[in-house]
């Protein structure tokens, strides 16, 4: 969680929700294989965790969560939409990590992380 936290920290400042979503993409792609890694492993074990230990894994999510809609609140007035946007980055980044690293697509694809940033960031 910390590698996520610094990237949301070097986002910050962002003059646009463009700019914002390019900065922390591009961001979180430094290091991206370490986290994908860390995402495969809570994924095994994520079954085998008791009650307290998968509510504490909730609860870093959900203050990641709150710090991204903080961001995106600078740039969206609708609360609703900054909830859900907010959410939907949290998902598009995880999947990259599921699809391009976990299913090894990014060494079979033509396509570097800051290719499809620039589409999400152009699309927001």
């Amino acid at each position: 969680m910390s590698t996520l936290m610094v990237a949301l920290d070097s986002s910050r400042g962002a003059s646009s929700l463009a700019d914002f979503i390019t900065r922390f993409g591009n961001e979180l792609a430094e290091g991206r294989e370490e986290r994908a890694k860390i995402l495969r492993w809570i994924a095994a074990e994520l079954p085998l965790f008791n009650e307290e230990e998968i509510a504490l894994h909730q609860q870093l999510y959900l203050f990641f969560h709150s710090q991204i809609a903080a961001e995106v609140e600078r740039f969206v007035d609708d609360k609703e939409e900054v909830e859900r946007l907010s959410w939907l980055l949290i998902c598009v980044l995880l999947g990259y990590a599921d699809i391009f690293i976990n299913l090894g697509m990014e060494a079979r694809l033509n396509y570097v992380p800051q290719d499809l940033i620039g589409v999400l960031a152009n699309a927001l």
